[in-house]
């Protein structure tokens, strides 16, 4: 490779090297009057003309350009360094400063203003493939006229959004207008307007509907639509299931880094699919730093109606709740606290009381590079009171209320898995009974993960052996298991195992039994391919 600086003293610089590649570099230089930063436009091209005079510079065969953080890729490309306005054509790839990538066959991108023009393009933004006949827009908003959109393989795809524009706000949400989904070749809706949320893969993934089967509901559908109100975020979730009946909800959402407030209304569902009905407005402000302090302070309060067909009751709840929170603090050099801990207390229209707490904290000291002792204690608890509703008690096999104090040793190897091992007492509160545990917890990443453990109660002469295990059996697809074998009765006391299956590469299957509570379901629904690429093959 021949490299080349420009002498911009002359009014034309021209370079080429046939078979081979020419570098060329310009620095343009603040005049006496500027306090801007030097910027630099860095290009590799078989062919480079660069005129002084009108500051354009003109690049073709296997053009790479990088300039303020973007770089472009194309067959040839003309650069306005005066305006900072590019164009190329042929094979675009261009590459923006937050790393996302888009193609094309031209393009046309005034880096003043930040706006961009690409012809037959395609991207891919927040794990979600779009293609179109025009992408325009910034780096914030792109909007895509004839466009489809999907979260599978693009060559496989099993589903798609086919709409005559689609709006992308990258890290927000996608808005497709006049759209339908289609499963394949068939097309089984079409809306007005369809928005898919792209703040998470869970949120993505609830943007389409979702089927499946339990033991308590019978088969079911249900969608979760997005919309927006003003400066409110709203969404209707609809679910109809066969043992249940119709279940919907509407919720609108105001949110600020500092506040956010929420209205409900509709029926929901329980833990135990039992369902109930509400109108409630809560509204809450986020954790935040006391100060200069360690702790980190929130809270949240609501009030409304509700109505329970299963005991026919019908009344107000009001709560306020308190959230506090330490992140990660030094208490000397070889010490570290963490936790979270919640108080609430609701009060109701039949009188009824009752407050609660839940919280995990930890206390860990460190004796060498490997070795630590921990403290810690976590509770799920009704402090006092009791709830008049069924759907707002706390099921019995959740409540806890215990400390711990273990030795720790990591680092140690059990062939592929890199283990800790741990040792140490605890104490139920509850049921006022000490124990001895004893166990290990292994990783091998991504692959499996596992925890074996025993405790002996010393208060009922009782040793319980507990596996907690995940293994993953394919791309996307995990088969995890739960378990509590109590050895002094020969019975399993919690046996719950479930299976995450891709049907494809951007559905998926969900296979769950709780042995507790006799329930078995199956859900089907979206799952965003992890490992998204362009139908060429290369990742973005």
């Amino acid at each position: 490779m021949r490299h080349l600086l420009l002498d911009t003293g002359s009014s034309s610089t021209r370079g080429g090297l046939l078979g081979g590649t020419i570098l060329l570099l310009l620095l343009f230089l603040p005049s006496a009057a500027s306090a801007q930063t030097p910027e630099a436009v860095q290009v590799e091209a078989e062919t480079i003309v660069y005129d002084q005079s009108t500051q354009r510079l003109e690049a073709t065969g296997n053009v790479r350009l990088r300039y303020k953080g973007i770089t472009l890729y194309a067959a040839e490309a003309v650069f306005d360094v005066a305006l900072e306005h590019l164009t190329a054509r042929g094979g675009v790839r261009l590459i923006d400063a937050q790393g996302r990538e888009l193609r094309g066959e031209a393009l046309s991108y005034d880096l003043r203003l930040g706006l961009l023009d690409i012809q037959r393009a395609q991207t891919i933004v927040d794990r979600l493939y779009v293609s179109s006949e025009r992408i325009q827009g910034t780096a914030r908003r792109l909007t895509a006229q004839g466009a489809t959109a999907t979260t599978c393989d693009p060559v496989r795809r099993a589903y798609r959004i086919t709409a005559r524009e689609i709006e992308l706000i990258p890290g927000d949400r996608l808005t497709a207008r006049h759209a339908s989904v289609w499963l394949g070749p068939v097309r089984l809706l079409t809306l007005p307007v369809l928005r898919m949320s792209l703040r998470s893969g869970e949120e993505t993934a609830r943007s389409l509907p979702r089927a499946g089967y339990s033991s308590a509901e019978g088969l079911w559908i249900d969608y979760l639509y997005y919309y927006d109100a003003g400066s409110l975020r709203g969404g209707l979730y609809t679910k109809y299931a066969a043992g249940l009946g119709l279940i919907p909800r509407n919720f609108l959402r105001y949110e600020t880094p500092a506040f956010a407030a929420e209205l409900t209304v509709g029926r929901n569902q329980d833990v135990n699919s039992r369902v109930y009905d509400l109108a409630e407005v809560t509204a809450g402000i986020p954790l935040r730093r006391v100060g200069s302090s360690m702790l980190h302070l929130g809270g949240s309060v609501g009030t409304g109606w509700f109505r329970e067909p299963a005991t026919t009751l019908e009344t107000a709840r009001s709560f306020a709740q308190i959230d506090l929170s330490v992140p990660s603090a030094s208490v000397g050099a070889l010490t570290t606290l963490t936790g979270t801990m919640a108080y609430r207390y609701a009060w109701y229209g039949t009188g009824a009381t009752m407050a609660t707490a839940q919280g995990s904290v930890s206390l860990t000291h460190r004796l060498s590079e490997r070795t630590s002792f921990i403290l810690s204690y976590r509770v799920l608890d009704v402090v006092s009171g009791a709830t008049p509703f069924l759907f707002d008690t706390i099921p019995a096999d959740d409540l806890v209320n215990e400390a711990t104090a273990f030795f720790t040793r990591s680092g140690l190897r059990l062939g592929r898995l890199e283990t800790t091992v741990f040792g140490g007492v605890a104490y139920d509160f509850r049921t006022t009974s000490p124990s001895l545990v004893a166990g290990f917890s292994g990783r091998d990443d991504p692959r499996l993960a596992l925890t074996l453990s025993g405790s002996y109660n010393l208060k009922l002469s009782e040793f319980k052996v507990t596996l907690d295990t995940g293994v993953q059996i394919g791309l996307g697809s995990r088969v995890s298991v739960f378990t509590v074998y109590n050895t002094r009765t020969g019975a399993f006391e919690e046996f719950d195992y479930g299976i995450a299956a891709r049907l494809c590469d951007c559905f998926q299957v969900v296979l769950k039994y709780r042995q507790a509570r006799q329930e078995f379901w199956l859900e089907v629904g979206l799952a965003p391919n992890p490992t998204m690429r362009f139908p060429n093959g290369s990742a973005p």
